[in-house]
């Protein structure tokens, strides 16, 4: 057993896992996007990879997978590394951080881009929607639990 130890193929899983990198597949942020973001983005009409100032000096500024500026709407599309309770609890303070500075954010699933990209599309589009019309009578827009929500 201390033998595998000094085998350099154990110890890179070793290590890998211990920075929470050890996720296969293709992630997004820090600059990349994955398919999913690109194709929702494309479809929306809407730029990737947005910062966000969100006036915490712990967490400065956050980034945005998919973003609307002017409504202050932003879509992030997880995918599986969301699963785990780290993951989730650091999106929810991003997703209060960016509430406390006045943006909305929905939250899809990558397999939901997949499976059913024109619901998606919907989805955000009604937030969108009820943002545009509550920015004329300066209301919070009152959005159902099925905008992702």
């Amino acid at each position: 057993m201390v033998a595998l130890n000094h085998d350099p193929a154990v110890q890179a899983r070793s290590a890998a896992t211990k920075r929470g990198r050890a996720f296969a597949g293709r992630r997004g942020g820090n600059g990349t996007t994955t398919t999913e973001q690109e194709t929702l983005a494309r479809a929306l009409g809407w730029p990737t990879e947005r910062a966000i100032a969100t006036g915490d000096p712990a967490w400065r500024c956050a980034i945005v997978d998919i973003a609307h500026p002017t409504l202050s709407i932003a879509v992030e599309v997880d995918g599986a590394s969301h699963h785990t309770i780290k993951q989730r609890t650091r999106d929810a303070r991003k997703v209060a951080l960016l509430a406390r500075v006045g943006w909305t954010v929905v939250r899809v699933w990558n397999a939901e881009v997949h499976e059913d990209l024109a619901g998606v599309v919907a989805a955000i589009r009604h937030v969108e929607r009820a943002w545009a019309d509550a920015s004329d009578g300066d209301a919070e827009p009152c959005l159902s639990d099925s905008t992702g929500q």
